[in-house]
């Protein structure tokens, strides 16, 4: 018998919050409330921008961002005397002294206790760090670094910024951490970071003392990834932020990543490329098309739960001992990799754990969308990373009012909050979408499933259709079996 389709309406996490224009600026500051700490307001001290408290011009860069309002919009309709020019938002952002890592991981920390002291019932989904990246595109050539990267998803290159992303998934809700903006220089020396020489000459250039955080990020502009990743995960470790696996895409398995990680108290759970990289099995080395080969000599083992066949093997890479999934869902023609150095891990348990990595696509879409995540046009490269570090900041609040008004009710500092229902989280939203994919659509469509989903969340018309789809085949469903038991 077909298992029951639950119908999965919307995938966002925020919108309710945003849209609502009316009490929006009231929630804001009722969220940041919670926020404010001695911690924060040590660091705020020191800092005075043309004789306005940080604490101050930080808030208000907040309900701008918030609002949607550039630093003129919100200028042009305030009366009230604290809100300053618009040369002391600007001077705050371009400010290369400012630490904008500390004041998120104060946030971070600050949400973490907040759900701590709430005494909520232990959450059975693991906690996992997740590594992506996303393009930043920008319109000015003149910004200080930029260039031009190349999209996966559009593959072409665009104008702007690579943003490589750490996030928590605490069992319940998606928490940005950290984040580095990187450029791709390229490989024609005539044309370095896809520009003319000449085009690169007129960008805005700024001198900063060395040492400075704004130094720092600067300097990371130009620095691998996968060597990035690695220092944002050790200062999430700083931070006591833990985990049980560190979750990423094809893009970032390679052999630093899995030797660090084995290093650590975490397990790596990774979407890996069908390439030549060589894999011993059986003393004999095979790339992953060579290997799937060797296995099919075998029975395939079976997944009825996702629908699926798939094989489990473990081998050494480079000297290191991993475990390798393929598998390939029902009526695909093309076969997936899954990489781990759980050597226990089951086949069903790794796919519902790779999918908590989706996640970070919501918060792309949403911060994108709503937040104007990387939307700075300044060509000072420290306002580029003062408005998204703003821009994370107000998505850890409301998730934080998302946490217990949609996934918790009543929880003690929440008690005046009313609520009508108890939401689905959204790696379970997330989950019954895939579900409800995997045993009804796509099992008889020749489909990529991680492009599918990865589409759904971008695209809302696309989840309606969708939606449109399942709520049919469900009804049939349900005639079908009224039928047969009549």
């Amino acid at each position: 018998m077909t298992p029951p389709i639950k119908i999965t309406k919307h995938l966002d996490e925020l919108r309710t919050f945003i849209e609502n224009d009316d009490k929006k600026t009231f929630h804001l500051y009722q969220m940041y409330s919670f926020f404010k700490s001695k911690r924060l307001d040590n660091l705020f001290i020191d800092l005075k921008v043309k004789g306005f408290a940080f604490a101050t011009i930080f808030y208000q860069l907040i309900e701008m961002t918030i609002l949607n309002f550039t630093v003129h919009q919100y200028t042009g309709r305030s009366n009230d005397s604290d809100s300053g020019k618009k040369d002391v938002y600007y001077r705050l952002k371009n400010d290369p002294a400012i630490d904008w890592r500390k004041i998120i991981y104060l946030f971070v920390n600050r949400f973490l206790y907040i759900v701590r002291t709430c005494q909520e019932e232990p959450c059975e989904k693991p906690r996992c760090l997740i590594a992506d990246d996303t393009v930043l595109p920008k319109r000015g050539k003149a910004m200080e670094g930029i260039g031009k990267v190349f999209d996966h998803k559009d593959h072409g290159y665009k104008l702007g910024f690579k943003g490589l992303f750490l996030s928590l998934f605490d069992g319940k809700s998606f928490l940005p951490l950290d984040f580095s903006l990187h450029s791709e220089r390229g490989r024609r020396e005539e044309f370095p970071f896809g520009m003319k020489k000449s085009e690169i000459k007129k960008q805005y250039r700024k001198k900063r003392s060395e040492g400075l955080p704004g130094a720092q990020r600067k300097e990371e502009l130009t620095i691998s990834k996968t060597i990035i990743l690695i220092e944002l995960i050790q200062r999430a470790w700083r931070k006591g932020i833990r985990a049980e696996y560190l979750l990423v895409d094809s893009w970032f398995i390679d052999e630093a990543l899995i030797r660090f990680i084995l290093k650590s108290r975490m397990f790596l759970l990774g979407m890996c490329k069908m390439d030549k990289r060589l894999y011993k099995y059986n003393g004999k080395e095979y790339n992953a098309r060579q290997l799937l080969d060797r296995l099919k000599r075998t029975k395939a083992k079976r997944s009825r739960k996702l629908n699926a066949r798939f094989y489990d093997v473990i081998v050494v890479y480079k000297g290191i001992k991993v475990k390798l999934f393929f598998s390939r869902f029902n009526n695909q023609s093309n076969w997936s990799l899954l990489l781990t150095d759980n050597y226990s891990l089951t086949f069903d348990k790794a796919v519902e754990i790779y999918q908590i990595r989706w996640s970070t696509e919501v918060f792309f879409k949403e911060a994108k969308q709503y937040l104007n995540l990387g939307k700075c046009q300044s060509e000072d490269f420290d306002a580029q990373i003062a408005d998204i570090s703003i821009a994370m900041a107000v998505y850890i609040m409301l998730t934080l009012r998302k946490r217990f008004q949609s996934y918790e009710g009543f929880g003690k500092i929440f008690i005046d909050v009313q609520h009508e229902i108890i939401e689905l989280t959204l790696w379970e939203r997330l989950w019954g979408i895939f579900l409800d994919l995997q045993l009804s659509i796509l099992k008889v469509w020749n489909i990529d499933i991680e492009k599918v989903i990865s589409d759904v969340i971008l695209d809302d018309s696309m989840l309606q259709f969708l939606l449109l789809i399942l709520e049919k085949q469900s009804e049939n469903i349900k005639t079908n079996n009224i039928t047969n038991a009549a």
